[in-house]
């Protein structure tokens, strides 16, 4: 799952709009169009205000599979889209570690 793929699947979950976080975060008006397009990483700096915007670890955002089954939303009860989801990026996981072991 890409960064700019897991900020729309937390906006989701969030029930907020694009713009409602980039107003909430102060963020430029493109940031997820450069995400989307470039497929890059914003800095330090907006990681750590996304991580606290969504609640959820840095290390989330950058692609690590356990910190994602740790976050605090996972706590909530899970909808089929949800598990789905879920099960969709432990299977990536799988395949990446299995890939360059």
């Amino acid at each position: 799952m890409s960064f700019y793929d897991k900020i729309l699947y937390l906006l989701n979950k969030k029930s907020k709009t694009q713009n409602q976080m980039i107003r909430d975060l102060n963020l430029g008006r493109n940031a997820m169009v450069h995400w989307r397009n470039n497929n890059n990483i914003p800095c330090g700096d907006t990681l750590l205000k996304l991580s606290h915007y969504f609640q959820v670890p840095i290390d989330f955002l950058l692609d690590n599979t356990e910190s994602y089954l740790s976050a605090q939303f996972i706590s909530e009860e899970l909808d089929d889209h949800t598990l789905s989801q879920m099960i969709d990026l432990l299977s990536e996981e799988y395949k990446r570690r299995n890939l360059t072991e």
